[in-house]
């Protein structure tokens, strides 16, 4: 019809975009009261602790406006250069912050929160870009107190999104992800006495960390075990993110971000994990076990 009609012709494109506008109205519709006031609240205490950082912040030094108006400010994804300016600006908020300072860091106590806050609403609303701000973490923290920061504040986004996906989301997951939703629930159910380990494998396999999170709460994955698999099974990741960031300007691209330490503690933290599952599942035996020998490691759910 599109191409033998006399009219004027219609897109492909925007054919589909106008059916994904009616989905998603009649999902916006369908959303429970309580899922709306959860939502509305959370967006609410995101922008009233913005508000009240940005309040927080000493006014910027000439140099610090500099080095901020060389900052790309158009909609991209965060490059290694904008961690690299950030960490300029930072440094130069430090210097005329006078006591209103992290002591062990140096770095202003409202740049670190303006970072954690950042972090949160990236990881809670999947928006890209988390990983640049772990390499600037490590860049103004150094790599331990970074490694602290950035576990702390991941695991907290994560467990937004898996409420909001409790709340009032799991009929768009499963609208948007209907096998892979399924799939997920059988691998759990499978490793249900094991979740902590198999959400560490999920975590560092190529499965979305987006789709874990939205998808957990649909499957039965208790919040307690849904968190702690989080924080253990990123922990690789952001181990080598703010490892990079203390040698950031030794890095010419983000392809430079596994040193060779870095890389053995994912490999190892992959194998450990990787190894309790195969403990357990000899000691279980039998069918079960040939069960269990699962999608996750001949790469069906990634």
């Amino acid at each position: 019809w599109v191409v033998r009609s006399s009219g004027p012709s219609i897109s492909p494109y925007s054919i589909e975009s106008m059916a994904r506008v009616s989905f998603f109205g009649r999902y916006l519709s369908q959303i429970p009261p309580q899922g709306l006031a959860f939502l509305m609240v959370l967006l609410a205490s995101y922008a009233l602790l913005f508000i009240g950082i940005l309040r927080w912040l000493p006014p910027p030094s000439e140099q610090a406006q500099d080095i901020l108006a060389r900052i790309n400010t158009s909609l991209h994804l965060p490059t290694l250069e904008d961690a690299r300016l950030l960490r300029e600006a930072a440094i130069a908020y430090s210097g005329d912050s006078g006591g209103d300072g992290d002591q062990s860091t140096g770095v202003p106590i409202p740049i670190i929160a303006l970072l954690s806050l950042a972090y949160i609403g990236m990881m809670t609303f999947a928006i890209p870009g988390s990983l640049s701000l772990s390499i600037l973490a490590g860049a103004l923290m150094g790599a331990n107190r970074a490694l602290v920061l950035v576990a702390v504040v991941s695991c907290i986004g994560a467990c937004c999104t898996y409420t909001m996906s409790y709340t009032f989301g799991a009929a768009l997951v499963t609208a948007i992800w209907p096998q892979r939703l399924e799939q997920f629930r059988r691998e759990v159910e499978a490793r249900r006495g094991r979740l902590v380990n198999y959400l560490i494998m999920a975590r560092l396999s190529p499965v979305p960390n987006t789709f874990i999170n939205v998808a957990s709460p649909i499957v039965g994955v208790p919040l307690p075990t849904f968190a702690l698999g989080t924080i253990l099974g990123t922990l690789p990741n952001n181990f080598a993110a703010v490892s990079a960031g203390e040698r950031i300007g030794d890095m010419t691209s983000l392809k430079d971000l596994y040193s060779t330490k870095s890389a053995i503690a994912l490999g190892a933290a992959f194998l450990c994990s990787a190894l309790t599952l195969v403990l357990h599942r000899s000691k279980s035996g039998g069918g079960r076990r040939r069960e269990d020998d699962g999608d996750l490691n001949n790469g069906k759910l990634a």
